[in-house]
């Protein structure tokens, strides 16, 4: 079967990382593609026995091809008209806003209700295309909480609908001998993670609630790049009742090497994957647009529910009394449970056999040119002045159009 992995992006994301491993392993029994960008993550990435192809030149895929990609609206795809005629396509919803359907937030009531009646035609299409790919078991969703933003967001009752969380390997993963720190020593705390939109906030909560933190002496590495990495840096530098180092870039593959002495992981998506599947006790963060104030309650990876690897945080999130020194406290005192309960949790729901999960869906996706026939590759007219108004060049940076 030739399947391909369209995911035109520049820099390392989870995303990338996720569709580089599935494609790997696929790879062992399929033709596989990797749709990119010139120069992008993946196409830098390629592992062996995957082909490249240009984003800009999907017509060269083969007449049969399954495409894989990310949710997003139809019209987002540049070149999706370009398709060879027998091409199928399915997606993958990896971010809870993939069928947003608005553009634009406000606190504004009256800008709320007008944003929504304008884009009364955007939300009708994603509808559809959301209704047509579920019916064909060609969209899969990551976790719970992507499935019922896509809900809320569309007013829409999905029957049935396929989970496929998300996994971070290829095969069988040895678990770390796991060492809780004496209560003598420092505990070792890791953050791992992009240091860009909506995963900065967490990622300065994180470091100013162990910079509070006095129960124990703690040692914060921060992982991770990106338009927020000068911000996150400063933080580190103003803490001083913890040791603090900061590490800009590490390829995936070698992300074990920075687990093996840590005690303690903070992380969302992928990244939270990295270190459970080694055995680490992860605590699994949520994400926000804004600032966080407040006790935000951390919560390890096993006790999550619907294979949420991360999702928006709201007020019941939030606890009175600080949890942070409890959960310190548990990895001095039970940290080999939690490290084999983390790992347990990671092997029943995110293993490389996610991917065979995947592989046994390749025969479902729906024709790409059938959903242009129904009109699902045009965007509503708000979207289209949106496009021509403030985004002359349509197609972003990703390869993506923006809106």
């Amino acid at each position: 079967m030739n399947v391909a992995f369209y995911f035109p992006y520049p820099t390392v994301g989870g995303v990338s990382i996720l569709f580089l491993r599935c494609a790997e392993y696929l790879s062992k029994k399929h033709k596989v593609f990797i749709v990119d960008l010139n120069n992008g993550y993946m196409a830098n990435n390629i592992p062996s026995g995957c082909t490249f192809v240009c984003y800009d030149q999907v017509s060269s895929l083969p007449d049969d091809v399954v495409v894989l990609t990310q949710s997003c609206p139809l019209w987002r795809i540049p070149f999706v008209g370009d398709f060879p005629a027998n091409a199928k396509i399915m997606f993958w919803n990896l971010h809870p806003d993939n069928f947003n359907s608005k553009v634009g937030k406000s606190s504004s009531y009256f800008m709320n209700s007008l944003l929504s009646f304008l884009f009364k035609g955007r939300k009708r299409k994603l509808r559809k295309l959301v209704s047509v790919l579920n019916s064909n078991n060609a969209l899969f969703f990551m976790d719970k909480e992507n499935k019922l933003t896509t809900e809320n967001s569309l007013d829409i009752n999905l029957l049935d609908p396929v989970y496929l969380p998300i996994t971070n390997s290829v095969k069988a993963k040895s678990k770390l001998k796991y060492i809780p720190p004496r209560i003598s020593e420092e505990i070792n705390c890791i953050v791992v993670g992009r240091l860009s939109g909506f995963k900065v906030s967490i990622v300065k909560h994180v470091i100013k609630r162990l910079e509070l933190c006095e129960t124990h002496r703690v040692h914060l590495t921060v992982v991770g790049d990106g338009e927020a990495a000068n911000d996150i840096q400063e933080l580190l530098r103003s803490c001083r009742n913890i040791r603090t180092t900061y590490i800009d870039y590490v390829h995936f593959e070698e992300l074990d090497g920075l687990f093996k002495n840590s005690h303690l992981a903070f992380a969302m998506g992928t990244s939270a994957l990295d270190s459970a599947s080694l055995g680490i006790p992860t605590i699994c963060l949520d994400y926000s647009h804004e600032d966080i104030a407040g006790n935000y309650k951390f919560n390890y990876l096993y006790d999550v529910d619907g294979y949420n690897l991360g999702r928006k945080i709201v007020s019941d999130d939030f606890i009175e009394i600080d949890n942070l020194p409890d959960v310190i406290n548990d990895i001095y005192t039970q940290g080999l449970s939690c490290s084999e309960k983390t790992h347990r949790y990671y092997l029943e729901n995110h293993s490389y056999k996610v991917i065979e999960k995947l592989e046994s869906y390749l025969s479902n996706g729906v024709l790409v040119k059938d959903l242009i026939e129904l009109g699902l590759n045009q965007e509503d007219w708000f979207t289209r002045i949106i496009i021509e108004l403030f985004n002359k060049s349509k197609v972003d940076d990703s390869g993506f159009i923006k809106v």
